[in-house]
């Protein structure tokens, strides 16, 4: 009888969690500043003040429609990109405030090494 080789064929490597995660991470970036809108309000919301943490104060400062600012900073939240940390009444209204996740804060590291300039035209006084 002939002898049979066994010949073991490599396995394809399972992914491992901390893979996963950070593929779901990199998509999550990769949604959040895929829309110019998104990567301003993750710039403001960057600086840690609560005077810049909502949507109407985001809105009045890169001067765009508040439903626009809003509707962003929705979808930044269901990325995992921003939390809410407080709520207050405003003019019959309850205005929501964000601050940046530890996800939001590597979108921002992100925005500062492929486009700082950006970084810079938002958040630097006009000089004019």
């Amino acid at each position: 009888m002939a002898k049979q080789s066994k010949v073991k064929l490599r396995e394809k490597p399972k992914q491992t969690r901390k893979s996963e995660q950070a593929k779901t991470e990199a998509v999550a970036i990769t949604k959040a500043l895929g829309h110019p809108q998104r990567r301003q309000v993750i710039i403001c919301l960057s600086v840690g003040d609560k005077a810049m943490s909502s949507p109407s104060k985001v809105a009045d400062f890169i001067d765009e429609p508040l439903g626009t600012v809003s509707y962003h900073a929705r979808k930044l939240l269901e990325l995992g990109m921003i939390a809410e940390f407080d709520t207050t009444p405003a003019r019959g209204a309850i205005e929501h405030h964000y601050r940046l996740t530890a996800l939001g804060k590597r979108a921002f590291e992100r925005i500062t090494l492929d486009n700082p300039e950006e970084v810079d035209a938002l958040l630097e006084p006009d000089e004019s």
